[in-house]
């Protein structure tokens, strides 16, 4: 038993335009076949539920809960509501169906109500033909559907599901906090959350702010390093400009010595010119001084 999940792609609406599911429409084929996927999924069929039960006990969901099926044929239901189609073998008007289609469909209608916080009752689990002139749902019996659904029911089953609500209607139920939180969170400023019946808007609250709390506590520790790392690059920054100055100090102190190397080079050039002058003129001397004596 269950529904199979294979979703169409057409012939249906994204969401539920402010409304909210409270009522589950009962339809049956009206022709042979198992499977409606291929149906439905056609530009020409313009209809669709969001589940076929089928004679054997299974079934098949295609188009998701939160969005609007085209199936009841008055807009206003259409988004409001929850559409199940009914195997019938072309046999619409047989009140003949197999124990195990009931059990199916009981059990859908059970966890939608559940769910989505609505009785089984004759105003929430309705035939089709209440909203427009057609046999539909034929010999289906929505007593039988009501009567399994609420056998379902009957027992205590603990309300384990955050329910998420807007302006005081349903919008969804979530056995998962995570999700329940997202959803609550995304219409923050005029939603709440319940819990087994108990408010626990407050809970969430927290919750959101403890997040946002460590939200700005990484938001400072990325600043902080991010000034750091701005510290660091000034560091080298100067650190680089430093060693250039070095390098350029260096090159001049170099140039510096090679000039005074080159005057010494020089000074000592001069110096032995000027000796060399000096012996030049000693020697010339000492000539003439021996040449006046031989005269003598």
């Amino acid at each position: 038993m269950g529904f199979n999940k294979v979703l169409i792609e057409n012939n249906f609406s994204g969401g539920r335009f402010g409304d909210y599911i409270r009522e589950i429409i009962i339809h049956t084929y009206g022709g042979p076949g198992r499977s409606l996927w291929n149906w439905f999924n056609s530009a020409a069929a313009q209809v669709s539920a969001h589940y076929a039960s089928f004679l054997d006990g299974n079934g098949e969901q295609y188009v998701e809960e939160w969005n609007t099926a085209w199936h009841a044929g008055v807009w206003e239901v259409n988004t409001r509501s929850i559409g199940i189609e009914h195997q019938d073998n072309g046999n619409p008007g047989d009140s003949w169906r197999t124990p195990e289609q009931y059990r199916n469909t009981a059990e859908m209608c059970a966890s939608l109500c559940l769910r989505f916080n609505f009785p089984a009752t004759s105003g929430t689990i309705s035939p089709h033909n209440r909203y427009v002139q057609k046999v539909c749902p034929g010999g289906l019996s929505i007593e039988r559907i009501i009567a399994e659904t609420n056998q379902i029911l009957a027992p205590p089953i603990p309300d384990n599901l955050y329910k998420v609500f807007i302006n005081g209607n349903q919008i969804g139920a979530f056995s998962g906090k995570d999700n329940a939180f997202n959803a609550w969170y995304t219409n923050i400023n005029s939603s709440t959350i319940k819990f087994n019946g108990n408010d626990v808007t407050q809970d969430f609250t927290n919750i959101m702010n403890i997040l946002q709390q460590q939200v700005n506590d990484l938001t400072s520790q990325v600043s902080l390093i991010s000034g750091q790392l701005s510290d660091i690059t000034s560091q080298l920054t100067k650190s680089k400009s430093d060693n250039e100055n070095l390098t350029k100090q260096n090159i001049d102190l170099v140039n510096q010595l090679k000039a005074l190397q080159d005057q010494e080079i020089k000074l000592v050039d001069e110096n032995s010119l000027s000796v060399g002058r000096l012996i030049g003129l000693l020697i010339i001397k000492f000539l003439n001084a021996i040449g006046r004596k031989s005269k003598q």
